[in-house]
């Protein structure tokens, strides 16, 4: 399985260590009768997912490998008006302990999340120019592209209320290395049938924050986020409950950008004045060809960036001693995402070994199988990994989405 690093999200199960600690990552389910006092978890993956943009074509972008005119087909074939992906990369370490009143917890997480709405000339005036409808508009409107880079620095508390229902909070502090957010509410773009003038209409906005200090810098851009949670179990039932990444970053240092601007060229080399510089290039370089347009403003902003927030809940039922049922259903608040459903059954063997089955239906991808399993050693150590993707391995040229999750617990 391909491990793409591509940060343009991504499915979420849950985790779950069957004692007295609940973790919802973008890992496995995990059951552990022996309930401990201390865990470390180190844990991190890389996921891109979309209904229409297939494996072959971004693994050729990636890899730097030839696009051949068959792999633009295929993907033009697939596209419609509005065509969803999402990219997360996350790596975290984290530790919590376990006493008799309260659960405490500390967590380092970075982050990159990227999420866009490409729509099906965009994808064309990018990989094919503008040529390629000459005499018809091209529809920009709703093309938009948001990208969140950060670190968290997390501390987390837990209070059981009673036998059956734990409720937790974690409160985050974010150092931000990048944020871009852009959006055309309203773009079209014309070439005339003879290729001797061309005609544009944008009307959006752009906000960016790209750093010039290592990503580690405590000089970057600071936010805060808060997660809010409850989990808890009656009889052979667990559920769980969350709210998190409910958070904002100050534009401190941000450059803000509103569009509103119609232009038209004549008698010049189109194929060179469509030539982008680098929207995003090695260094997250903001095209100057964009905003040097007239009718592209700078202006103040005194608003802070909001980030997407998760809704994630989910039902366990301990069906025997070795098997376990799983649905789970989560959101990402403003980020081009749909609800998205899943199951997951989880067999523990005889020996200290896990396998798992899942199903997924919704996000940025339609179905998805994945395979996952966990061993336990030495009674301190549990290592898990989980593809999510299964389709990927047989069919890259139709399907659309790739990702593999792994982490190791010690607890004791």
């Amino acid at each position: 399985m391909r491990v793409v690093f591509f940060i343009i999200i991504s499915c979420f199960v849950s985790l779950n260590l069957w004692g007295q600690r609940f973790f919802w990552e973008e890992g496995m389910l995990i059951a552990d009768s022996v309930e401990k006092s201390n865990y470390v978890n180190f844990s991190g993956g890389q996921f891109i997912n979309s209904k229409t943009i297939d494996n072959q074509f971004v693994d050729a972008i990636f890899s730097g490998a030839n696009i051949t005119k068959e792999i633009l087909d295929n993907t033009s074939s697939r596209l419609v008006k509005a065509n969803y992906i999402g990219s997360n990369t996350r790596f975290n370490v984290a530790y919590y302990q376990t006493l008799d009143k309260l659960n405490w917890g500390i967590k380092l997480n970075t982050r990159d999340f990227v999420n866009a709405n490409i729509t099906d000339d965009a994808f064309g005036l990018v990989f094919r120019g503008n040529r390629y409808k000459q005499g018809e508009e091209l529809e920009l409107t709703n093309l938009n592209g948001n990208l969140y880079s950060y670190n968290q620095y997390g501390l987390n508390i837990e209070i059981p209320i009673n036998d059956f229902v734990t409720v937790g909070s974690q409160l985050s502090y974010l150092s931000c290395y990048a944020v871009v957010n852009t959006e055309l509410s309203e773009g079209s773009l014309y070439t005339s049938s003879l290729g001797d003038s061309i005609k544009g209409n944008f009307t959006g906005e752009l906000k960016y924050y790209l750093s010039d200090k290592h990503r580690l810098s405590p000089l970057n851009n600071s936010g805060i986020a808060l997660d809010a949670y409850f989990y808890g179990h009656y009889n052979n039932l667990k559920y769980y409950l969350s709210f998190s990444d409910i958070g904002i970053i100050s534009d401190k240092n941000f450059s803000y950008y509103k569009i509103d601007t119609t232009f038209t060229y004549t008698g010049i080399e189109l194929s060179s004045d469509l030539e982008l510089d680098s929207v995003i290039g090695n260094n997250f370089i903001i095209s100057d060809t964009l905003i040097q347009l007239p009718g592209v403003d700078k202006i103040s902003s005194n608003a802070p960036v909001i980030l997407p927030f998760q809704i994630k809940a989910a039902v366990q039922y301990k069906v025997t001693d070795n098997l376990r049922l799983q649905a789970s259903l989560d959101y990402i608040v403003n980020a081009n995402y749909s609800p998205r459903i899943g199951v997951v059954s989880n067999y523990q063997f005889n020996f200290p070994l896990q396998l798992e089955l899942l199903a997924n239906y919704g996000g940025y991808s339609k179905l998805d199988v994945g395979l996952g399993m966990n061993y336990t050693f030495s009674k301190l150590f549990t290592a898990y990994f989980k593809t999510f993707y299964l389709e990927d391995l047989i069919s890259p040229s139709k399907t659309s989405g790739q990702g593999n999750y792994f982490g190791i617990i010690v607890s004791w």
